[in-house]
This record gives structure tokens, C-alpha cells and sequence, in this order.
């Protein structure tokens, strides 16, 4: 049997996956930026108990 589907049901299902995959590397890209984040503060927080540290000594 031949699955025969009309060029702009073809098209919008293209459109919407394309969208999909777009969507998808957005969030990875935010979670990835997020994480650094986080990395960085962890640096800054452990920066600041240094000079704690030292300033106490």
C-alpha cells in the first residue's frame, strides 16, 4: 500500500520537527550556561573563604 501524503501536510510535519530539534539545543545551550554558572559562584565562594582564611591569620 502507498502512503501517499500531500506536499503541505509534508511541509507543516517538516516545519514542526524542525522546531522540535531547534527547541531542543535552545534548552541544552540554557543548561549548559546555567552550569557554568553555577561553576563560576563555586569558584567566587571558594575565593572568598580564602581571603577569609588569610585575612584571619
Amino acid at each position: 500500500i502507498d502512503i501517499i501524503i500531500s506536499p503541505e501536510k509534508n511541509k507543516s510535519r517538516l516545519e514542526s520537527v524542525k522546531q522540535e530539534r531547534e527547541s531542543g539545543e535552545q534548552q541544552q545551550q540554557r543548561e549548559e550556561e546555567e552550569e557554568e554558572e553555577e561553576e563560576e559562584e563555586e569558584e567566587e565562594e571558594e575565593e572568598e573563604e580564602e581571603e577569609e582564611e588569610e585575612e584571619e591569620n
